[in-house]
């Protein structure tokens, strides 16, 4: 991507990774991604970040996670590294490179 546009990779492209999911499983994998994308398309205004929270109602929730855990999803390269606080909140957490 970078090659192909001149270093400018995330003009074009922005991949939002939530955090813990990688095949299948519970984590926190809901969020709202076509409202972001509106906004980018419709009103020039690029993601830099969303948030995602996991479904109360999963069962595989592991009994360690709140009901209402959140975590901000990164654009790709950074990924969310917790900072300080809560480790159920989205707020404790900052987008950096890994």
């Amino acid at each position: 991507m970078k090659t192909n546009h001149d270093g400018h990779a995330n003009d074009p492209v922005h991949h939002p990774g939530p955090p813990g999911i990688n095949h299948c499983g519970p984590a926190t994998d809901q969020f709202d991604a076509l409202t972001a994308l509106m906004n980018w398309v419709e009103g020039g205004q690029a993601p830099d970040h969303s948030l995602a929270t996991v479904n109360p109602l999963n069962p595989e929730l592991p009994a360690a996670w709140s009901k209402t855990r959140t975590r901000p999803l990164c654009v790709w390269p950074e990924i969310a590294q917790f900072q300080a606080g809560d480790l159920e909140s989205a707020v404790s957490f900052r987008c950096g490179m890994p």
